[in-house]
């Protein structure tokens, strides 16, 4: 697998609605220290990697398969989260996994007619965090997908930005 990938319309309309309503009815919480060490946005998990076989419940093993299918290889999730920015909120670069090519992180952008300049692009760095590699605008239905073990943040929302920037991360081991 390359690096990364971007997709527009990853998602059926059908699914992706179902998890964007999810995504709107979350009690949010804040883990500080989650996403580097300046991060303060509110997260939402629902599996973690201390569980060994998590039973994933629709639409999330729906999500999983199409994962697989698209990118022709098997996969399975040892973390998954939503995530919500607002202005004000920030995120520390970090890297999910210390790997090469055997775990992706999967992004999944569930915003609302999300503009350029309302920012909040997820960045990938080279391993010294001095070359942005790749940038990608949270917009509806776009996804993400890229190594683990690359170091990426998220670019700061704009002041005039009233909207909430919800994401779907899926750290998936590659079989």
């Amino acid at each position: 697998m390359s690096k990364y990938f971007k997709y527009k319309n990853f998602l059926s309309k059908d699914l992706y609605n179902k998890i964007y309503k999810i995504s709107r009815n979350i009690n949010w919480q804040i883990h500080p220290k989650l996403d580097g060490n300046f991060s303060n946005h509110l997260t939402y998990q629902i599996i973690d990697s201390n569980l060994k076989k998590p039973k994933l419940k629709t639409p999330y093993k729906e999500l999983v398969k199409v994962i697989s299918n698209k990118l022709n290889v098997k996969v399975f999730p040892h973390n998954m989260y939503f995530n919500l920015y607002q202005h004000g909120n920030e995120c520390g670069i970090h890297q999910d996994r210390s790997t090469e090519n055997k775990n992706i992180t999967f992004i999944l952008f569930l915003t609302d007619d999300w503009k350029a300049d309302e920012h909040g692009e997820i960045i990938l760095y080279d391993k010294t965090e001095t070359e942005i590699l790749f940038s990608c605008v949270p917009f509806s239905n776009t996804t993400l997908i890229f190594d683990s073990g690359l170091k990426h943040g998220v670019s700061p929302i704009s002041r005039f930005c009233n909207k909430d920037r919800i994401i779907l991360v899926l750290q998936l081991d590659i079989l």
